[in-house]
């Protein structure tokens, strides 16, 4: 089990993009940034983390992690708990983006041409947390040039609605018993889901026809799911829901998504929830968890991928309510555009632990966008110093923060 040690040392473990005033960066991690991440030093996986990486997997043999390669391991998501909860016993009120590149011990290196970046969210069960993956993952492939990309989406549910759904899928199974291969005879009695999970030719015949979860969602598991598609039409992202999207449910528990590249049917992106994972490790509370993981291979546009500078942050955006969350991501693509620097906790809901941060990073100005400022388009400017702030349209923001810029 991962034990939780209560120690205010975060800040070692993770580099804060506020601190100085402006260093140099690879482009993914400045978007990153933009979006809320933070760069985390780099981690080390541990025998430990296999071990308990098998267990929750429910896995008998040493060696039988090896049949399980998922784009999203186990084994990472553990060693990433280890490092970084046991220095934030708090993340429910102050929930961790962090940013981290290919963790030391894994098994798949990346080669010279190729990036790896994983990119989670620790902390809060939102829907705002898989926009903000999806979202963030999107703007780093388009820098990098490719053009048409899409996203397959698709939900197994919480708790009640895997109750369902296994039920349903037992039963279908259990009709369909004798098409299925002998190790997935013996699987139905341990977990119908492993079954659904199976590539064996003989079992994908009767895949087909299977129940699938999403059929099975609960109301707040399906209000969940459906808030992540508003926030992608919102956003005009291509998707479809692609009921073949699965993860073992022992990991996943929600949402899960990945991004292709149309024009080759290349995944460059796999991403789920894994809300149940820290209870299972001994974590005393169960943590909303979401995050992806994303590889491609460098340089496939004209742009050259140098080293730039970023500099901190000189405004703090809050928001508060759906409706403004909905346009948060907007406006922060608008900045990012205008290579206006800006810090913001578009997982943070309420007012008074965004207005701390503000303070706390010292910026001369705050954006602010409330349900009333999101129906009319316009947001509130703020100067943290005089607290004197001016209401103005969306569509005026970058060119009115550039003069008081200065």
């Amino acid at each position: 089990m991962v034990t939780i040690h209560k120690k205010k040392v975060l800040k070692r473990k993770v580099k804060s993009r506020h601190r100085a005033k402006s260093r140099s960066v690879e482009k993914s991690a400045e978007i990153a940034y933009y979006y809320g991440f933070t760069h985390a030093v780099p981690f080390k996986l541990k025998k430990e983390d296999f071990d308990i990486a098998r267990k929750v997997l429910e896995l008998k043999e040493e060696n039988e992690l090896e049949k399980h390669i998922f784009s999203i391991r186990p084994e990472e998501k553990v060693a990433l708990f280890r490092n970084f909860l046991k220095d934030n016993p708090s993340p429910l009120s102050q929930p961790l983006m962090l940013y981290y590149e290919r963790i030391d011990g894994g098994r798949v290196r990346a080669l010279p041409n190729e990036k790896r970046f994983y990119l989670d969210i620790i902390g809060t069960t939102k829907s705002i947390a898989e926009a903000v993956l999806i979202k963030t993952a999107l703007e780093i492939l388009k820098d990098e040039g490719y053009e048409n990309l899409q996203i397959e989406i698709n939900s197994i549910g919480d708790k009640d609605s895997m109750s369902s759904f296994m039920r349903d899928l037992s039963n279908y199974y259990r009709k369909n018993i004798n098409t299925l291969s002998a190790h997935c005879r013996q699987a139905l009695k341990d977990d119908p889901f492993d079954v659904l999970l199976c590539d064996n030719e003989k079992c994908q015949s009767q895949k087909g026809n299977a129940p699938h979860p999403i059929d099975s969602l609960s109301e707040t598991a399906r209000k969940h799911f459906g808030e992540v598609l508003e926030y992608l039409e919102t956003l005009k992202i291509p998707y479809k829901i692609s009921t073949d999207l699965l993860h073992s449910r022992k990991l996943c528990m929600g949402t899960i998504f990945s991004i292709k590249d149309t024009d080759t049917g290349t995944t460059l992106a796999v991403g789920l929830r894994y809300n149940s994972l820290s209870k299972k490790i001994g974590y005393k509370k169960e943590l909303g968890a979401a995050g992806i993981f994303v590889h491609y291979k460098k340089g496939t546009g004209s742009v050259k991928k140098l080293k730039r500078k970023f500099k901190s942050a000189k405004i703090y955006f809050i928001q508060l309510g759906f409706e403004a969350k909905l346009k948060s991501l907007e406006i922060v693509e608008i900045l990012r555009k205008e290579k206006i620097p800006l810090a913001q906790g578009l997982v943070k809901d309420k007012l008074a632990p965004q207005l701390e941060v503000a303070e706390r990073l010292k910026v001369p100005y705050s954006i602010i966008m409330g349900q009333k400022e999101a129906l009319e388009g316009s947001i509130i400017v703020r100067d943290m110093a005089t607290r004197c702030q001016e209401t103005i349209p969306i569509a005026r923001l970058a060119e009115y923060l550039k003069k008081i810029k200065g």
